[in-house]
């Protein structure tokens, strides 16, 4: 006979136990951020980070600029803000799991996390310099410390995290105001002859790249960029050299470019934006303990949603509005962009998880059931988005890198997402869960089922 007091085994969540609501907001958030992500894909670096750089050779249109306005305005850190609060809420349901079983929450957590470092570096060195899941496993450590805290207390992290991003924010677009609008402070900073190549640099970067004097690759053009003293990703050279690597090969120079952009990228996000990630996680841990995407809370969830959703989407629109006012080099709609990047960024995914996880049941079951079924193979539907997208941009592949527009990118996302979301279904049809789920449960449970 089994005490009725014993606590509960820890073992994954069944199937019928997870929240179709809580599934169908990941799955969407895939979409989500494979939207922003396609310009990493599929465009050198320097014009994927910066609106002013344009993609050589490559004309843009009308329907591009208002395509990559509603994505910058309302996917751009809002939907991997959503996928990270829902990781945060995970962790702690997991958390919450181990310890109602008598179990250290350390010892499940170091586990999960040091495999999910596993998947990240390898798909940061194989696939695409963009992962998000070595940042995750970095940061779910804090999260996983304060996640058994009182909600009260979650609540004032993730205000300090979130004021504190606030501020750093401001304070960077006040120094992109003045710096744009007192270009003197940049000459006697670096020097006049280093700022009038700094802008003759910027003027080549809005025209076709040329042949002559740029035959330099791989490692060979990195040197030369390198050497010049003047390193940008923006130089003519590297965009050149990075281009071939995508279109023509070979593989170690486009290897040598993912590994530079990657550490660059992790840089990034250990001192900038996987803070705000983690705040996003704490939200999500917060959520979980006060039981905010539980029935009970329906009115205060609603309430919250509304409330996030109308305060991120005007701060959304701030973000992009004034550099259809004023240009896309104006000094103020870059520092609009910054700073209403930031606030849409910290609300919007709130808004987006309340209002998709309370609504979600009225969307069709055909719709609904298959893009739930991509929530719930997440980390293999995000896997296989990199994959596809890498292999359309490749040499190897469809070849497509520098060649497509912000309409053609969307329309190329939505193709590869909806097809993940077809595949997603019809293999839940037959198995549990996902592979990448199976294999990172195996190493995080071990023995056991699964």
């Amino acid at each position: 006979m089994v005490d009725s007091a014993s606590p509960p085994a820890f073992a994954p969540t069944l199937p019928a136990q997870r929240s179709e609501g809580i599934d169908f907001a990941r799955g969407l958030a895939l979409f989500g951020i494979l939207l922003v992500n396609a310009r990493f894909f599929f465009w050198p670096f320097a014009s994927a980070i910066d609106p002013n750089c344009a993609v050589p050779g490559l004309e843009s249109s009308t329907l591009d600029a208002v395509v990559w306005s509603i994505i910058e305005a309302f996917c751009s850190f809002k939907f991997i803000s959503l996928f990270s609060m829902l990781f945060g809420f995970g962790i702690a349901a997991q958390a919450n799991k181990a310890m109602r079983a008598g179990l250290s929450r350390w010892g499940f957590g170091s586990r999960r996390f040091v495999v999910l470092l596993a998947f990240g570096l390898l798909h940061a060195t194989l696939v695409w310099y963009g992962d998000i899941l070595v940042v995750y496993a970095l940061f779910g450590f804090l999260v996983l410390a304060i996640c058994v805290c009182k909600p009260r207390t979650i609540l004032i992290w993730f205000f300090v995290l979130a004021g504190l991003l606030a501020v750093v924010s401001l304070c960077s677009g006040v120094l992109v105001y003045i710096f744009g609008t007192y270009p003197n402070f940049l000459s006697e900073s670096i020097g006049d002859a280093e700022a009038d190549q700094v802008g003759r640099m910027a003027a080549q970067v809005r025209t076709p790249l040329v042949e002559g004097g740029l035959d330099a690759r791989g490692i060979e053009a990195m040197r030369e960029v390198f050497g010049s003293g003047q390193f940008s990703f923006a130089d003519p050279r590297w965009m050149r050299a990075e281009m071939l690597a995508y279109q023509e090969g070979p593989w170690f120079d486009l290897f040598a470019f993912r590994m530079v952009h990657w550490l660059v990228c992790l840089s990034a996000a250990i001192f900038g934006y996987g803070w705000h990630a983690c705040a996003l996680m704490l939200f999500g841990a917060y959520a979980f303990r006060c039981g905010l995407f539980e029935l009970a809370a329906r009115a205060r969830r609603v309430r919250l949603g509304w409330t996030c959703l109308s305060l991120g989407s005007m701060a959304a629109i701030l973000s992009v509005l004034p550099f259809w006012l004023f240009g896309l080099s104006d000094p103020l709609a870059g520092a609009c962009h910054m700073i209403g990047l930031t606030a849409s960024g910290l609300a919007l995914p709130i808004g987006y998880a309340t209002l998709l996880i309370e609504y979600a049941p009225r969307v069709p079951h055909a719709i609904r059931h298959p893009v739930a079924s991509a929530g719930r193979m997440a980390l293999t539907v995000y896997l296989c988005e990199s994959i596809l997208a890498t292999a359309l941009a490749s040499w190897w592949g469809g070849a497509l890198f520098a060649k497509l527009g912000d309409t053609a990118l969307a329309m190329v996302s939505l193709g590869v997402w909806s097809a993940l979301v077809i595949l997603a279904w019809l293999w839940l049809t037959r198995f549990r869960i996902g592979p990448a789920e199976w294999l990172w449960r195996r190493l995080s449970y071990g023995r056991g089922p699964l």
